[in-house]
C-alpha cells in the first residue's frame, strides 16, 4: 500500500502541476478585485455581510439542479411549502396548515396568507400549483411526484393533491428537501420558464431578495424590507427568520489559501468548503472559529449504466471491488477528524444507516477485480473519468481513484474540467464513464431522485422501483428501515454507485459574526438570524 499510495500522491502533484500556473494568475486577479471589492463596502455604512464560495454558479435555477454552491445563495431568496428543522426532519414553512385523508390518497394543504413575494405580490394557491408544476417538471427530484395525479386550487389559500396511490409523510420531505427545492416563485415567472436552467426571474419569499450575479465575481442580495416571517421558534430552515444585514454579497474565490487568507484579514466574514489541513492552524486565532459542518458527506462514484463499458455489470463489479476506501479517505483529507469508514449509503448521522451488504464495501482485493474483468472481456479500452478541479477533495479522491483502478488493469483517462463543463460533459452518456460526487441522503426515499433513470448515471431497476414505491406509501419507521436496508442491499448488488468515502464539510467564520441557533454547522450555509457584533 505505501508504494501505492507515493505513486498516487505523486500523480496528484504531477496533475496540479498541469494548471497551477493559469490559476495562480486567475486567483491574484480576484484576490485583487476582492480586497477593492471590500473597502468599497468597507466605506458604506450598510451592514454587510461578506461570504466567500469556492466556485461560480452554472445556473440560478434552483429548481433544475442539485449543483453546489447554488443553494448557499439562494436559501436566503426563496422558500418552500416545507423546510427541513434542526434535526433534518420536515417542517411547514409556507404551509401553515395541512391534512390527508385516512386512505392517503388526498393531501389539501393551507398557506399562510399576507405572504409576499419580492415584486409586490401576495402569494397564492396558483403561485404553488405553477411552481410545483415546474418543479416537476425540470427538477432532477421530479421523478419522485411520478404518483401525483392532480393538483388543484380549492380558494386562494389551499391547495389539494390527489395521488393514485398512496403516499405516507415523505410527501413533505420531497417538499423539504434543499437539493433542487420545490421552492415557490409567483405564477407568472413559474409559467414563462419552462426549461430547467432557464428561469426568467429570480424572486422568491425569503428575508432577502436577489440583486446581482456578476459571473465569477459575487452574487449580491439585499434585505427584503416587507419579508413576513413566521412567528414560531427559529428551527433551521423554518419557524421566525430575522434579516440581520442590508446587503449580503457572495464573492467568488476558487483558490482555498485566498479565502483563508482574505478571512484571517477580516475581508471576509464567513468562508466555506476549506481545506481541513488548515483547520487545527485556524482554531489557536482567537479573531476564528472554525467549524466542522453535519451530517457526514457521502462522497460516491458513480458509472454510466445507459451506454459504454459499465452497462456490463462484471465492470462494474470489477471497479467495487478494486477499491480501496481507506486509502481514498486518506487522500482525500489530511486529518482524521474529517472522514470516517462507514458502509452505509445513509451517513452515521442519520437513524437509517445500517451495515447491510457491507461485504460489497472496501474491498481492495486485486485478484477479484481483475477475475470480473475477464469475465467482463475487457480489452483495454480507456474509462472516460471526469474530474472536477473545483472540489480538492473530489479531485484528489479522483485521482487515488485512477491510480487503484490502474493497478488492477483498467486504462483511465483522466479527463479534469472546470464545474460548468464538468456538469455538461456528465450530461452526455457519450461523454462520460464515471465521476465522483458527494450528497447526503438521510432518508432512502431521497434516493429516487439520483437514481431513478434520470440524474448521469442513469441507474434504475424494476426491483429498487419497487422498493421506493413501498417506501413512499409507508409512515411506520421500522418498516421503513427494513425497506431502506433492501434498497442499500439492491444498491450494493446491482452496483449502482460505489460508496468510497464519507467526510465533513469544514467552514470558519470571524468571531464577531454570531450564530445563535448554530446554524452555520448544519448542511447548507443559512444566513437567517446570522448577525455581526463589531
Amino acid at each position: 500500500m505505501g508504494n501505492r499510495l507515493g505513486r498516487i500522491i505523486t500523480a496528484i502533484f504531477f496533475s496540479l502541476g498541469l494548471f497551477f500556473l493559469s490559476l495562480m494568475t486567475y486567483c491574484s486577479g480576484k484576490q485583487g478585485q476582492t480586497e477593492e471589492g471590500s473597502n468599497l463596502v468597507g466605506a458604506s455604512e450598510e451592514v454587510i455581510l461578506h461570504v466567500a464560495l469556492w466556485t461560480s454558479f452554472p445556473t440560478l435555477d434552483w429548481q433544475s439542479t442539485v449543483s453546489h454552491p447554488l443553494p448557499q445563495a439562494m436559501l436566503p431568496v426563496f422558500e418552500g411549502l416545507f423546510g427541513l428543522s434542526k434535526d433534518f426532519v420536515p417542517v411547514p414553512e409556507l404551509v401553515l396548515d395541512w391534512e390527508v385523508s385516512e386512505d392517503k390518497l388526498k393531501w389539501t394543504f393551507n398557506i399562510r396568507k399576507g405572504v409576499k413575494f419580492h415584486n409586490g405580490k401576495e402569494l397564492t394557491a396558483e403561485d404553488v400549483i405553477s411552481s410545483l408544476k415546474r418543479w416537476r417538471r425540470v427538477s432532477p427530484r421530479g421523478v419522485m411526484f411520478n404518483h401525483l395525479r392532480e393538483i388543484f386550487a380549492e380558494d386562494k389559500y389551499t391547495i389539494r393533491m390527489f395521488f393514485d396511490q398512496p403516499i405516507g409523510r415523505f410527501l413533505l420531505l420531497i417538499l423539504a428537501a434543499d437539493e433542487s427545492k420545490a421552492v415557490i416563485m409567483p405564477q407568472e415567472i413559474a409559467d414563462s420558464s419552462p426549461l430547467g436552467g432557464a428561469l426568467n426571474e429570480i424572486v422568491g419569499t425569503g428575508p432577502y431578495r436577489f440583486e446581482e450575479y456578476r459571473t465569477e465575481q459575487y452574487l449580491e442580495l439585499s434585505r427584503f424590507e416587507d419579508y413576513v416571517s413566521r412567528s414560531d421558534p427559529p428551527d433551521y430552515h423554518s419557524g421566525r427568520k430575522e434579516a440581520n444585514f442590508d446587503r449580503i454579497i457572495f464573492w467568488i474565490v476558487p483558490e482555498a489559501s485566498t479565502r483563508v487568507a482574505g478571512l484571517e484579514r477580516d475581508e471576509y466574514d464567513i468562508v466555506t468548503r476549506l481545506p481541513d489541513a488548515d483547520y487545527k492552524r485556524l482554531l489557536q486565532i482567537e479573531e476564528i472559529d472554525p467549524i466542522i459542518t453535519v451530517p457526514a458527506l457521502l462522497d460516491y462514484l458513480i458509472l454510466n449504466h445507459r451506454k459504454g463499458l459499465f452497462t456490463d455489470i462484471n465492470m462494474r463489479r470489477a471497479v467495487q471491488s478494486a477499491i480501496d476506501v481507506e486509502e481514498v479517505s486518506r487522500c482525500m483529507m489530511a486529518s482524521k477528524e474529517f472522514w470516517t469508514l462507514n458502509p452505509s449509503i445513509y451517513p452515521p448521522e442519520s437513524p437509517y444507516n445500517t451495515d447491510e451488504a457491507s461485504h460489497y464495501y472496501h474491498q481492495n482485493d486485486v485478484a477479484k477485480a481483475k477475475d470480473f474483468l475477464r469475465k467482463a472481456g475487457y480489452d483495454g479500452e480507456a474509462v472516460k473519468f471526469l474530474v472536477l478541479r473545483d472540489e480538492p477533495e473530489i479531485y484528489r479522491a479522483s485521482i487515488a481513484i485512477g491510480e487503484q483502478l490502474k493497478a488492477v488493469g483498467i486504462e483511465v483517462d483522466l479527463l479534469i474540467y472546470d464545474l460548468a463543463t464538468w456538469v455538461a460533459k456528465r450530461a452526455n452518456p457519450d461523454e462520460m464513464d464515471m465521476f465522483i460526487s458527494k450528497g447526503y441522503w438521510l432518508d432512502p426515499s431521497l434516493f429516487h431522485a439520483e437514481f431513478g433513470g434520470r440524474f448521469p448515471g442513469w441507474f434504475i431497476s424494476a426491483e429498487t422501483e419497487a422498493v421506493f414505491d413501498k417506501l413512499a406509501m409507508e409512515t411506520d419507521f421500522e418498516k421503513r428501515f427494513v425497506l431502506g436496508k433492501e434498497l442499500q442491499r439492491l444498491f450494493y448488488e446491482k452496483v449502482a454507485f460505489i460508496n468510497v468515502s464519507y467526510h465533513y464539510g469544514f467552514k470558519a467564520k470571524r468571531s464577531s459574526v454570531k450564530d445563535p441557533e448554530n446554524n452555520l454547522s448544519r448542511g447548507n450555509l443559512t444566513l437567517h438570524n446570522v448577525r455581526i457584533d463589531r
